[in-house]
């Protein structure tokens, strides 16, 4: 798929998430057909069914931080710099449910 056209799709499937309108009516109101609609959310969001990808924000520090801060809103939590990655996983899963 070329790049502009995956762009294209990418914002058509945005767009009718963000509309509130069903697949048929979005598709209807936007001259596309849901047939194709459908074909191409399912081709660019295969794999991601389960997890979607949330902008990482990062600033540049020259003192070495031996910690990871991970913040939601007003949530935040400071995990270790040395923490084992099984564990952190095995927290983010459960996290997550």
């Amino acid at each position: 798929m070329q790049e502009k056209t995956r762009h294209k799709w990418i914002a058509l499937i945005e767009q009718q998430q963000a509309s509130g309108l069903s697949v048929v009516e979005f598709c209807d109101n936007n001259q596309v057909s849901p047939k194709s609609f459908y074909s191409r959310r399912k081709i660019l969001t295969q794999g991601n069914a389960e997890s979607s990808f949330i902008k990482v924000n990062t600033t540049k520090s020259s003192a070495q931080v031996n910690y990871l801060q991970l913040s939601i809103g007003p949530a935040s939590l400071q995990i270790p710099g040395d923490v084992n990655p099984q564990w952190l996983g095995t927290l983010l899963q459960a996290v997550s449910s």
